[in-house]
């Protein structure tokens, strides 16, 4: 991973989510100084274990991010997440989705 590659990335894919430094710093832990430095190029380089925590906010792998295949849709950023749980943790998310679901038909049939 080259700096300015993460670099360019990380500010095109502020923009499209409209999303401030500031906001990713409370997001992801990474202080505002050192985003804004490094996103400003003030500062050469970010740190991997920064890097992860962006990508992380995210909801992405470092590789990824860089070569644009950023997770975009709510619906993919809560399957890359689902891949984290455990399978009884699965059951209980996709139990609960699947009520929402139904919950949501039932609210749109009419009687």
């Amino acid at each position: 991973m080259s700096d300015e590659q993460f670099r360019e990335a990380l500010r095109a894919e502020l923009t499209r989510r409209n999303l401030s430094a500031l906001a990713l710093s409370k997001g992801c832990g990474v202080s505002q100084s050192v985003l804004s430095k490094f996103l400003t190029g003030n500062r050469a380089s970010i740190r991997l274990s920064d890097a992860m925590a962006i990508c992380d906010y995210f909801g992405v792998e470092i590789k990824d991010f860089i070569s644009g295949t950023a997770i975009s849709s709510p619906q993919e950023k809560l399957a890359a997440e689902a891949k984290k749980l455990s399978d009884s943790e699965a059951e209980l998310i996709l139990r609960q989705v699947t009520g929402v679901v139904a919950s949501q038909h039932r609210e749109e049939t009419p009687t």
